[in-house]
């Protein structure tokens, strides 16, 4: 049995998270959604996934905040953002920030399922090299209790 590449997905916006998530569930992917900045540390506590999609509407900024705290707590975790801003300004701060690919969303979901397919099996690879639970090595979960996400 193929086990599903498992998506975390953090989106602000409800009619946006819906949509995408049932997309990728179509797909052939295990989506997490979470909503909510608290939440995020919760989530990322001992899981494991293969790609984390972020996508911020509410505020600017705040997408490159999730990246950063995402990036800080899973080094090799690949990120893929997702922007409605067409400037290379917006695109350029995320991969600044730490996401591995910029996704415009385009009304398609090709681009974002494509970019997923890519980092899922980039993911599993690294994984199957250097084993599942290097991430999660012992300094890192010390360092997980220590500090909170903080998306403010």
């Amino acid at each position: 049995m193929e086990v599903k590449p498992k998506i975390l997905l953090l989106i602000d916006d409800s009619s946006r998270s819906g949509d995408i998530a049932s997309e990728l569930n179509s797909h052939g992917y295990e989506v997490v959604e979470c909503a909510e900045d608290r939440q995020l540390k919760d989530i990322m506590t001992g899981a494991k996934f293969n790609v984390a999609v972020s996508y911020a509407a509410s505020e600017p900024g705040k997408s490159i905040r999730i990246v950063k705290a995402i990036r800080r707590r899973r080094k090799l975790l690949p990120i893929i953002a997702i922007t409605d801003d067409e400037t290379e300004g917006e695109k350029s701060d995320l991969l600044k920030a730490g996401a591995d690919s910029v996704v415009l969303i385009t009304g398609s979901p090709e681009p974002l399922t494509t970019a997923l397919d890519f980092y899922c099996s980039l993911s599993r690879g690294i994984q199957k090299h250097i084993g599942e639970d290097s991430e999660d090595s012992g300094e890192q979960q010390a360092q997980d209790k220590d500090s909170d996400v903080n998306l403010n």
